[in-house]
């Protein structure tokens, strides 16, 4: 799915942007609860990364399993 995504994201003619993730947590939650979810993989995180590449004009879908 990455190669596909890449290779439809190359086709747009705009410039690519990066957005990056960025975690909040109420702050009732402990450092430890924090720590055993960030040293989940990403298949148990819903599958979302870190790090985003978009342009104007494509289409985003994030989902969360």
């Amino acid at each position: 799915m990455d190669e596909y995504n890449a290779t439809r994201l190359n086709q747009i003619p705009a410039q690519q942007y990066t957005l990056t993730a960025t975690d909040q947590y109420p702050q009732h939650v402990s450092k430890q609860d924090i720590d055993r979810v960030l040293a989940k993989s990403r298949s148990e995180t819903g599958g979302l990364d870190y790090y985003n590449l978009i342009k104007e004009g494509c289409r985003v879908m994030l989902q969360q399993t």
